[in-house]
């Protein structure tokens, strides 16, 4: 199965894309990980929250690293079986949203319109029940219509998608196909998913009902209900405006715009949910998980933009020149040095007691100020060759070769490295009196501070 992508500006794409998936994952394992650690936020609303966090992640899973390859590889194919299911992928993921806003509105119905009876209706065991039909019920219904598409004949081997959807696969058929079964599958699946709206619009008609005498419920609907009500807009906006389009939209228009009409909810829900409730659903107050999360989201965006920019430099033959050459060794020690930093405080604001062992502690020194020292020796050799590239542009090719660069890029590492390496070989030699650091890192100077007054420190 061949699916269309265009040839030009991949390489652009592809670092767009990425970030874009980088940021989706970041996001949802962000809230996923605010309420597994936050024990307050173990209550129906935020685990099925949870649940909606964990099927974008799955959604997007089945798309993004698929379409990556494809932007770095000149030949845009899929076997048939990977094609039926990445199709299965595409509608379960949608159908899960679906069943799982349904199952939250009903939840919301409960909490604000029988308050005295939600925590004995709502309980592990009913709350398990209807994460099952959440997950269960679109697999089972798509696993049929995926199943019915396999046994077709097909007469074509090309989509007008950047992905699989069953649809779009049973237009491939060859006409002699009898798609009789597949049309009653399909309309049972379109009836199921018409009573899941009709449970939404029932929920919403009892609690705007509900919330229109109290004060005190119009609250609790503005906190929760709104951000429900957004991300269900949101995700039956995007994946009716899909479908619509498949069967009925119009071939004629730009191929940029059709590609996002195809992408965009894999794209504004993934993104929406957690984003809409990470900022209005702030009930928790545990200031490790916060910052726990806020690092984490931290670090991430480091990863993602050093690696975008390496990657953008390493696949792009026309910026293989010095200056870039060098600005990718820069990005490169950002990752070497934030990777001694943020792992070890991630792992301590997880654990009650902040310990590191004293070769550890030497180790992280060592990755501190070599990654500090190496950033300035960096520095200094990109100002040396912008000194090149102005003052002296006709000789600059000449004398900014490859084997002075790469002289260059040495000088910029094992210089450092040397150099404290040789410091920290000669701290670990002394006695210590102490054991106890200030900081939040390990850092040459500090375990010097601790040194019993017997050493010699010359």
């Amino acid at each position: 199965m061949q699916a269309f992508v265009q040839d030009n500006g991949e390489n652009q794409r592809f670092i767009s894309t990425l970030l874009c998936y980088c940021f989706i994952l970041t996001i949802n394992c962000s809230l996923i990980l605010t309420i597994v650690l936050d024990k307050s936020l173990h209550e129906p609303m935020y685990i099925l929250l949870c649940s909606l966090c964990i099927n974008g992640l799955y959604g997007t899973t089945g798309f993004y690293p698929k379409f990556l390859l494809d932007l770095l590889s000149p030949s845009h194919v899929i076997s048939y079986n990977g094609c039926l299911a990445q199709a299965f992928v595409m509608y379960s993921f949608a159908c899960s949203d679906v069943s799982m806003l349904s199952v939250m509105a009903y939840d919301r119905y409960l909490a604000i319109c029988q308050p005295l009876r939600y925590h004995s209706i709502m309980n592990k065991h009913r709350l398990s029940l209807l994460l099952c039909f959440s997950w269960l019920t679109p697999f089972s219904l798509m696993a049929a219509n995926i199943i019915l598409t396999s046994q077709l004949a097909l007469c074509s081997a090309k989509i007008q998608r950047l992905y699989c959807v069953n649809w779009v696969i049973v237009l491939l058929a060859c006409p002699y196909n009898n798609t009789t079964v597949h049309s009653v599958v399909a309309y049972i699946t379109i009836l199921v998913y018409v009573l899941h709206g009709l449970l939404i619009v029932w929920s919403y008609m009892y609690l705007v009902r509900t919330c229109q005498g109290s004060m005190e419920n119009r609250r609790k609907f503005m906190q929760t209900c709104v951000p429900h009500l957004t991300c269900l807009l949101t995700a039956l906006f995007t994946v009716i405006f899909d479908v619509m389009y498949m069967r009925f939209g119009s071939k004629n228009i730009a191929q940029a715009l059709q590609n996002f009409i195809s992408i965009e909810f894999l794209v504004i829900p993934p993104v929406m949910n957690p984003l809409i409730y990470g900022f209005k659903l702030t009930k928790t107050t545990n200031y490790r998980v916060i910052l726990f999360i806020s690092t984490l989201l931290c670090y991430c965006f480091i990863l993602t933009i050093n690696c975008s920019l390496i990657l953008t430099i390493v696949l792009d033959k026309s910026l293989h020149e010095p200056m870039y050459i060098l600005l990718c060794s820069l990005c490169i020690n950002g990752l070497y040095g934030t990777t001694g930093f943020y792992p070890k405080f991630l792992l301590d604001l997880l654990s009650p007691s902040h310990v590191i062992s004293y070769n550890g502690c030497l180790a992280q020194a060592f990755v501190m100020y070599s990654f500090a020292c190496s950033d300035l020796s960096m520095l200094s050799v990109m100002a040396y060759d912008r000194y090149l590239a102005i003052c002296r542009p006709l000789r600059y090719h000449s004398i900014m070769n490859k084997h002075r660069l790469s002289l260059l890029l040495c000088f910029s590492w094992l210089t450092p490295c040397s150099i404290i390496g040789i410091n920290l070989i000669l701290t670990s030699r002394l006695m210590l009196c102490g054991n106890k650091i200030q900081r939040l890192f390990c850092v040459n100077w500090v375990i010097v501070l601790l040194a019993c007054p017997s050493n010699n420190t010359t």
